[in-house]
């Protein structure tokens, strides 16, 4: 979700995922900020989803043979393909409908608060 956020530059979704993701989901921080900022996370299988859903939006779902086999490659399976263009959906959906509502940050995601040009 951060990934594909960060991609369509969604201020609203990248404060209240990267909120989520560390305090109620426990992902490590360090992959939080690397998206943030646009980088691909160390741990390989966060890089390998991460190169598989910004390869899927830059491609508009014509996905490369070679981008789908490195990510079945990296320990994903055909039901993990069918999540990230489900969740690539629901997102673009969200962050379109954050664009064009102007919504506001809520005052519990502030601390992460985001901008494409920060």
């Amino acid at each position: 979700m951060l990934a594909i956020s960060e991609f369509n530059g969604c201020g609203y979704c990248m404060g209240a995922h990267s909120t989520v993701a560390e305090k109620m989901v426990g992902v490590d921080p360090e992959i939080v900020e690397a998206l943030r900022a646009g980088r691909e996370p160390e741990d390989v299988k966060a890089k390998a989803l991460v190169r598989f859903a910004k390869t899927l939006l830059e491609h508009r779902g014509w996905v490369p043979e070679d981008a789908q086999q490195a990510f079945l490659e990296a320990g994903f399976d055909q039901r993990a393909v069918l999540d990230v263009i489900t969740i690539a959906a629901l997102k673009t959906l969200s962050n379109y409908t954050n664009h064009l509502a102007n919504t506001p940050l809520d005052e519990a995601f502030q601390a992460k608060a985001w901008s494409k040009d920060s």
